[in-house]
C-alpha cells in the first residue's frame, strides 16, 4: 500500500481522511509544518505528498520524483504551476481561487447554459466583511442600486 505524507497546520482537519486511509492499509504520516514535513519525507520516503498553501512551491522545488497534491489559492500566480490546464512536472491538485484566468471559462460555461443571456453581472468579493454587512443589514443598501453590467456581445 501507499506511504502518504500530509503537511497541514491543523492535523485535526485531516484526521478523518487519515483514519480512512489507515483502515485501507496505507501508511499515513502527518506533519504540522514544512520543516517537520521535510524530516518526514526524508525518513518515511512517501509515495505522495499532500500539502496546502505556500508549502506546495517549497516541496515542488524539493523533489521532482515524488508526486505532490496541492491545495492552494492561485497556483499560477504563486509560481507552483505554469498553467491550470497543464500544471506539468510532479504536481497536481485543486485551486481555491484560480485567479483571473478562470473567469473567461466561467463566462463561456454560462453562455453554454444560458445562450439567451445578453448581460452578465459579476461580483468579486475580496473581503468577507462585505458579505456579513449584506446579511446583517440588508436594508442598508438602496433597493434601487444596480450593479454595473457588461454586454456579452460575441
Amino acid at each position: 500500500m501507499a506511504n502518504i505524507l500530509f503537511i497541514n497546520k491543523d492535523p485535526k482537519t485531516i484526521r478523518p481522511l487519515q483514519d480512512h486511509l489507515t483502515k485501507k492499509g496505507h501508511h499515513v504520516t502527518v506533519a504540522n509544518q514544512a520543516g517537520e514535513g521535510i524530516k518526514s519525507a526524508l525518513t518515511t520516503h512517501p509515495d505522495v505528498i499532500f500539502v496546502g498553501g505556500p508549502g506546495a512551491l517549497f516541496f515542488k522545488k524539493l523533489t521532482s520524483r515524488i508526486p505532490i497534491v496541492a491545495i492552494t489559492a492561485d497556483p499560477v500566480r504563486a509560481g507552483i504551476v505554469e498553467s491550470l490546464a497543464h500544471p506539468g512536472g510532479n504536481i497536481t491538485g485543486a485551486s481555491i481561487d484560480a485567479g483571473p484566468s478562470i473567469h473567461g471559462k466561467r463566462i463561456a460555461l454560462l453562455r453554454e447554459m444560458f445562450p439567451a443571456v445578453s448581460k452578465l453581472g459579476f461580483l468579486a468579493l475580496r473581503d468577507l466583511r462585505f458579505i456579513r454587512i449584506l446579511v446583517e443589514k440588508p436594508g442598508s443598501h438602496s433597493p434601487n442600486t444596480r450593479a454595473p453590467s457588461v454586454s456579452l456581445a460575441r
